[in-house]
């Protein structure tokens, strides 16, 4: 019957589990079982005390410690004002932008402890159109440790993405440029970054560039102290840095426009390589300092920055003077204004003067205006260019004089006159003698009449 076979059934299923539960408990007792804990040989801070990007209420930083678990660094969150005693055992400080100042005493044992061993800092920057962070920070840690490394105080956007400070990279330096930085990357995602800039060239490595559709720009006080591309022209974005590495002594820093590894950017893993950017750091951080070494190369162009032109709004026949200041910690090679004069296409070298100011005089041109770029080379041939800018020539202005004259119409006795225009002017008035004989006979003309009355009454 059906109650039998449900039995039967059941009874096969008991043994057969206890069986195995035997078996298991058997092999168990005689067998050691596999160590699956993570052993963690590094310690890794990060900055929580200083209104920092992603750390608020929220804490969007909750994920970077699955990866640097993975990595073999143990988190702590810094809360408080650090001292030389946070630092006791700490091999990275991760510090994305923030807001609150560091104190001279917290800038002090942020370098003593960088000074010494093979240690390792991840700063950030932020676009400047954020109010809630500041770049002045990362930039007091950076000049702290003496890194030739500055974050600009601007905001990179790029055309073609949801918005335009989203910078979503599909054009990544190869790994073999990048001391295998990039190793593995081939997007990369970054939200609002700010640009950096560097004040020696040579022991700084950019890892990642901007698109080339990327401008720069300037949304809160004060201006960005280099401007590599600000217009909107789809050209010469990749001038502007976003990722920097560098040596100092045996310190490895990285840093980037923005923080590359929230909670968010990891919610991105399927379409963006962030976080694998994330973990080649960490690898090279605690690499041997005799391996994949920042090579002293300078590979940034010359800055090109305070394009003006004089006069502004020229007139036909008068020249104008481009200028610009052009500098470069390695010295400025040359420096070239390519432009078209209405028939052809021509470029003049531009004039080093005084406190790194180039210029040169453009002479009128054919079609009324012309756009130009100026193209410059530092001492170590890398390339800069700013573009494009327009100058037009407009016509003199002249001033037309009309003069009107009124003339008095004259009529006569036999012509009909026409209602004029102007009131007439009064005939003149009769000359004296005429009144004078008048006036004589009108007196004689009297005293006869009187006469006359006198002789009737007699």
């Amino acid at each position: 019957t059906n109650s039998t076979i449900k039995t039967f059934t059941e009874n096969c299923l008991t043994k057969a589990i206890n069986g195995c539960l035997s078996l298991f408990y058997t092999l168990s007792e005689l067998v050691e079982p596999p160590d699956v804990s993570v052993t963690l040989e590094y310690v890794a801070l990060v900055d929580y005390a200083h209104s920092n990007d992603y750390t608020d209420l929220s804490d969007q930083l909750t994920s970077l410690n699955q990866t640097l678990s993975r990595e073999g660094f143990e988190m702590r969150k810094q809360t408080s004002a650090f001292t030389a005693g946070d630092f006791i055992g700490v091999d990275l400080l991760i510090a994305t932008c923030g807001m609150d100042a560091y104190t001279a005493a917290e800038l002090t044992a942020i370098s003593d402890w960088a000074a010494v061993g093979n240690k390792s800092i991840i700063l950030t920057g932020r676009g400047d159109f954020s109010t809630y962070t500041d770049v002045a920070r990362p930039n007091q840690i950076l000049a702290s440790i003496n890194s030739n490394i500055r974050v600009n105080d601007d905001n990179v956007y790029m055309q073609g993405t949801y918005n335009p400070w989203y910078n979503d990279l599909y054009t990544i330096p190869a790994a073999g440029d990048t001391l295998n930085l990039t190793y593995g990357i081939s997007a990369f995602t970054m939200y609002s970054p700010a640009s950096l800039y560097f004040l020696d060239d040579d022991p700084v490595h950019p890892v990642i560039p901007a698109d080339v559709t990327a401008y720069q720009t300037d949304q809160t006080a004060p201006e960005a102290t280099v401007i590599y591309d600000d217009v909107i022209d789809g050209v010469h974005g990749t001038q502007i840095p976003l990722a920097a590495v560098e040596e100092i002594g045996n310190l490895r820093l990285l840093v980037t426009g923005t923080t590359f590894f929230s909670d968010f950017d990891y919610g991105k893993t399927e379409t963006f390589d962030n976080i694998d950017f994330l973990e080649n750091f960490l690898h090279w951080a605690v690499d041997n300092r005799s391996e994949f070494n920042v090579p002293s190369v300078d590979e940034v162009g010359p800055r090109i920055g305070d394009i003006a032109w004089d006069p502004a709004s020229p007139e036909d026949t008068e020249y104008v003077n481009i200028t610009a200041t052009i500098a470069d910690p390695g010295g400025v090679l040359n420096a070239t204004v390519y432009y078209n004069d209405g028939v052809q296409d021509l470029s003049q070298p531009m004039i080093a003067g005084a406190s790194d100011v180039f210029y040169i005089l453009i002479p009128d041109v054919t079609q009324g205006s012309m756009t130009f770029e100026i193209v410059a080379f530092d001492t170590a041939e890398n390339r800069a260019t700013r573009a494009d800018y327009t100058i037009t020539w407009t016509s003199p202005t002249t001033t037309t004089t009309t003069t009107t004259t009124t003339t008095t119409p004259t009529t006569t006795a036999t012509t009909t006159p026409t209602s004029p225009t102007t009131t007439p002017t009064p005939p003149p008035p009769p000359d004296i003698p005429m009144t004078v004989i008048i006036l004589a006979g009108v007196i004689g003309l009297g005293i006869l009449a009187l006469a006359a009355i006198l002789l009737q009454r007699r």
